[in-house]
C-alpha cells in the first residue's frame, strides 16, 4: 500500500470511520513505516492541541476592543454627491436639460450638415 492511502486512513482513524480490521491493518503498517508513524503522531498532537484549547474563551468585550483598535477609515464624500442626494429633483431636471439640449444640438448639426451649410453654400 502506498503511504498516500495510509495518510487518508490515518485521518479516517481519528475521525472514527474505520472498522476493526482496517484499524489492525493500519497498526501493522505504522509499525514498519516511519513516515506514516510521523504523520500519525503529528495528527494526534494537532488533535490534542485543539482539544486542549477548546475550553478557552475570549473575554466578553474582545470583539469591541479589537474593532476599536483598528484604524478608522475616513469616509470621503464629494460635495456634489452630498448635494445631489439632498436635491434629487434638481439633479433630474439638470439631466433632462442636458439630454434635451444635446438632442437639439445633434438635430441642428445634422440638418446643417445635410443642407450643405457646413461647406458655405
Amino acid at each position: 500500500m502506498s503511504c498516500l492511502k495510509h495518510s487518508d486512513s490515518i485521518h479516517r482513524y481519528f475521525d472514527g470511520e474505520m472498522t476493526q480490521i482496517e484499524r489492525e491493518q493500519l497498526y501493522r503498517h505504522l509499525e514498519g513505516c516511519s513516515e506514516c508513524q510521523e504523520h500519525y503522531d503529528e495528527v494526534k498532537k494537532s488533535i490534542a492541541l485543539v482539544q486542549s484549547a477548546s475550553h478557552i474563551q475570549a473575554p466578553k468585550d474582545f470583539t469591541e476592543n479589537v474593532m476599536s483598535a483598528l484604524p478608522h477609515k475616513k469616509k470621503r464624500t464629494i460635495a456634489w454627491k452630498k448635494w445631489s442626494k439632498k436635491h434629487p429633483v434638481l439633479v433630474a431636471a439638470a439631466v433632462f436639460l442636458l439630454f434635451m439640449s444635446s438632442m437639439t444640438w445633434l438635430n441642428w448639426t445634422d440638418e446643417w450638415w445635410r443642407d450643405g451649410d457646413f461647406w458655405g453654400r
